[in-house]
C-alpha cells in the first residue's frame, strides 16, 4: 500500500525523502508500479472501485488516479515531483 524512499545525505545522516502519506489520499490510493526512467522514477497509483452490479471481489476494478515523475533536484538537494495524472 505504500513505500518509503530513504537516502543518505552528504553529512552521512539518513533521511526520509518520501513516505506513504506523501501521496494523494483519494479513496484508497495504491502505488502499484515504480519504473526507472533514466534519472527519474515514474510512480503509478490506482484507486479501487466496484462497478455497478459487482458483488464478488474478482469483479472489482482499479483506475489509475496518480502518476508522477520523481527526480533529484540538485538546486534543492531534495526530490522534486512532477505530477502527470
Amino acid at each position: 500500500m505504500g513505500f518509503w524512499i530513504v537516502g543518505q545525505m552528504k553529512d552521512g545522516t539518513f533521511v526520509k525523502y518520501k513516505q506513504p502519506n506523501s501521496f494523494p489520499n483519494v479513496g484508497k490510493p495504491h502505488v502499484y508500479r515504480i519504473e526507472a526512467n533514466g534519472d527519474t522514477l515514474k510512480l503509478t497509483g490506482s484507486v479501487e472501485y466496484w462497478p455497478e452490479g459487482a458483488t464478488y471481489g474478482y469483479q472489482r476494478k482499479f483506475a489509475v488516479d496518480y502518476q508522477a515523475n520523481l527526480f533529484w533536484d540538485e538546486s534543492a538537494d531534495w526530490f522534486g515531483e512532477e505530477r502527470i495524472v
